[in-house]
């Protein structure tokens, strides 16, 4: 090989930005998949509209009075009340400027379609337009399934099967809007490609999310729009246990640990998943290098799915997520022997 030859190969192997100069909507960056999406999508060049759910419930009285000494007129003060779900995605919102794109922020309950369509509005308004859209705002509930109720069914498939729609309908309108060549992105789970215990409702709801994604990538192909999903295996994300170790000593295993365990069983790479592993995925089914992939699946879930089996979360020993505290009665049964 020549000098220029080795040089040329050299300047190939530097690559640009994958997504130089694109705008990305990702909702749920309240933390964990969300936030490390979008900053995942600030490094490679994308400005970033951050939306998040707000985690505190308005007051029914904004002010609370307060008693004025010697008959006089009550004066009123502001509650302050600290919302998480803002401080997170003030956070998200840094990390991307940091990467030296732009963030906005605001604030999206994806359930409210007029909300939704706002927050186009506005990352067309203040961004220039939407290339690229992620929609991982979810909920779950784990439990034996004849302990769910019809709140329960109805809570988690509004947030994540209407809430995923609205936000794949009105990304894709504004793409086409645009007249630009886009790429959505939806969260479904590995418990969305099968089912397993304790996980009709959750799982129910993101084999639908897996529907809605194939649906709408027949529709929107001919608008160059392409969509895709994400399904990630054992991820730990904010109120999930973090576990530091894999397998230590058994007299010192707490209940991250055996969790660990129960998940490791399924997992042939043992171990979790980090939150900017889903980012990278993300990027590359938003950048050219996946521009042939549409209604798709990616798992990315460290071999699970490659498996027959999916997680049981009547493995797990311990009442996490509402599950039946008589798994815990079981996990101490079992721990005396």
């Amino acid at each position: 090989m020549s000098v220029a030859d080795a040089s040329t190969v050299e300047t190939r192997r530097v690559a640009p930005l994958r997504l130089a100069g694109k705008t990305a909507v990702v909702t749920g960056t309240n933390g964990g998949l969300g936030s490390a999406i979008a900053e995942a999508f600030a490094l490679e060049g994308a400005n970033v509209l951050c939306a998040y759910h707000s985690t505190v419930a308005a007051p029914a009285g904004a002010e609370e009075a307060e008693e004025g000494g010697g008959g006089s007129a009550a004066k009123r003060a502001k509650v302050e009340v600290v919302d998480q779900g803002l401080l997170e995605a003030e956070k998200t919102a840094a990390a991307v400027r940091a990467a030296g794109t732009k963030a906005l922020i605001f604030e999206c309950n994806v359930t409210n379609e007029a909300q939704v369509k706002a927050m186009f509005a506005k990352a067309e308004a203040e961004l220039g337009g939407v290339d690229l859209m992620v929609a991982v705002a979810g909920i779950g509930k784990m439990a034996p399934f004849l302990d769910t109720t019809l709140a329960d069914f109805e809570a988690v498939h509004n947030v994540n099967v209407k809430g995923t729609y609205l936000c794949i309908r009105e990304a894709g309108a504004a793409m086409k809007r645009g007249g630009r060549a886009g790429s959505i992105i939806t969260l479904s789970s590995v418990h969305g490609l099968g089912g397993t215990h304790y996980n009709a409702i959750y799982g129910s709801s993101k084999q639908a999310v897996i529907g809605l994604t194939k649906g709408a990538a027949f529709d929107l192909a001919k608008d160059n729009i392409r969509c895709n999903a994400v399904a990630p295996g054992a991820v730990p994300v904010p109120n999930d246990p973090c576990p530091t170790s894999r397998y230590p000593p058994a007299d010192e295993k707490d209940e991250a640990t055996l969790m660990t365990d129960a998940w490791m069983n399924y997992t042939p790479m043992s171990r979790f998943g980090y939150p900017e592993e889903i980012g990278r995925a993300c990027v590359f089914l938003a950048s050219d290098d996946a521009a042939f992939m549409t209604g798709q699946v990616l798992a990315v879930d460290g071999g699970i799915s490659a498996g027959i089996k999916i997680p049981s979360f009547a493995d797990f020993p311990s009442n996490h997520r509402g599950l039946p505290k008589n798994m815990q009665k079981k996990a101490d049964a079992e721990s005396a022997n």
